[in-house]
This record gives C-alpha cells, sequence and structure tokens, in this order.
C-alpha cells in the first residue's frame, strides 16, 4: 500500500470516527456535523432521550407521592406489615424514588 493511500483511509477513518455516538446498542452515527467535543454528543443525545420519556404515558409526579402516602399511612389501610418495596410495586414505581 502506498503512504498516500495509507493517508487517504486514515483521513476516512477519522471522518468517520468523528461522527461516532455510543449507544446502549451500540454505535450510532449523527447527522451530518461531527461530534468533536461532549458538548455536541449532547446535542444528539438529548432530543432522543427526551423523546423516549415523551412517548411514556406515566405520570410519576403523581404516583410517586402516591406511593409514599400509602406506605406512611399502611396502618390506615389495614396493611401494617406491607413494605416500602411491597407498596411502591402496587403502585408499580421504583421503590428506590419513594421516601418513606
Amino acid at each position: 500500500m502506498s503512504p498516500p493511500l495509507l493517508k487517504k483511509y486514515l483521513q476516512a477513518a477519522h471522518g468517520l470516527a468523528d461522527h461516532m455516538v455510543l449507544t446502549p446498542d451500540g454505535i450510532d452515527f449523527s447527522p451530518p456535523n461531527p461530534c468533536w467535543w461532549n458538548t455536541d454528543r449532547d446535542k444528539y443525545a438529548t432530543p432522543r432521550i427526551v423523546s423516549f420519556y415523551q412517548r411514556q404515558p406515566t405520570d410519576y409526579a403523581g404516583l410517586l407521592p402516591q406511593a409514599a402516602w400509602r406506605f406512611k399511612y399502611r396502618a390506615a389501610w389495614e396493611t401494617p406489615a406491607a413494605t416500602l418495596a411491597s407498596t411502591a410495586a402496587e403502585a408499580k414505581v421504583s421503590a428506590k424514588y419513594c421516601c418513606p
């Protein structure tokens, strides 16, 4: 392989690497602007994350306080042995985000 050809291959590889973004499923390529800085990658990834959560029909703002409230007043609900994990599971939320 001649040096000029090797140089062209390396330039092409650098061009691909500039557009590469790592995703949970593997590798993706950003649209035409290269991702030279982390902020460039954020501009590409953030809208995808936001659109994912906008498609979810769950109202966590209402569910988390409700699960925490049910756990706090579990004796009144006649479930004194209920745990935070079981109360959160009933509400279909993570117990990590419910404060007792």
